[in-house]
């Protein structure tokens, strides 16, 4: 499948700005190559796009803001569900709970490249799945509304029998992103994950530091 979602102007919805999901239908595919650019959304009730089950989507150019900075698990981009080979870019997001989530339950090669997040409530960009590239990412004040916080958050994925702290996630890697904390902020990149074979290099961090934190 193929479409693109262009430049809508989209305020206070009571749910998602914009959601791409796939039919709860065993026998649907999941949803392929679709582009969504250039759209602005205020104040959404959960995140402002969020994808689900999906395969090759581009969300790029898109501005998404929250004023008042609710304290709730969404994003202003979030990525769940198998979601693989996504792309969230050059997007600017402020005053969300988190400027972009990749949910434990995401799928493998996403990227998150040159975003602009402002004044997140929690985490500037969360990071639950393996195999994800954060690069070239500006981060300023997270942790408006919970502490501690972090500009950018690498943690576990899905709590199993054998994993009762979350599974590891591994293999990602976070790289020449510019972290600004002027406010608020505990940590600029903050590893509460046990993974292994992550990178974290080439960022530049101003006013916090470099934790990891053992669980």
């Amino acid at each position: 499948s193929y479409g693109q979602i262009v430049n809508n102007n989209i305020i206070n919805p009571d749910n998602h700005g914009i959601s791409l999901t796939k039919i709860d239908d065993e026998n649907e595919p999941q949803g392929n190559d679709i582009q969504i650019i250039g759209n602005s959304i205020k104040n959404p009730g959960a995140s402002g796009i969020n994808v689900s089950q999906q395969n090759n989507v581009t969300v790029t150019g898109n501005s998404v803001r929250h004023t008042s900075t609710p304290d709730v698990g969404y994003a202003g981009v979030r990525f769940s569900n198998a979601t693989t080979r996504c792309v969230a870019g050059n997007n600017a997001i402020q005053g969300m709970p988190r400027g972009i989530f990749v949910v434990s339950t995401a799928g493998a090669y996403n990227t998150i490249d040159g975003n602009v997040i402002n004044d997140s409530g929690r985490q500037g960009i969360l990071i639950e799945a393996s195999y994800q590239l954060v690069t070239d990412n500006t981060v300023i004040d997270s942790g408006k509304v919970t502490n501690p916080s972090a500009g950018i958050e690498l943690a576990n994925s899905l709590v199993t029998e054998e994993y009762p702290n979350g599974t590891p996630t591994q293999l990602v890697q976070i790289q020449n992103n510019q972290i600004i904390g002027t406010n608020s902020m505990d940590y600029g990149v903050k590893v509460s994950s046990t993974g292994h074979r992550n990178v974290i290099t080439g960022n530049s961090i101003t006013t916090t530091s470099i934790l990891v934190e053992p669980i």
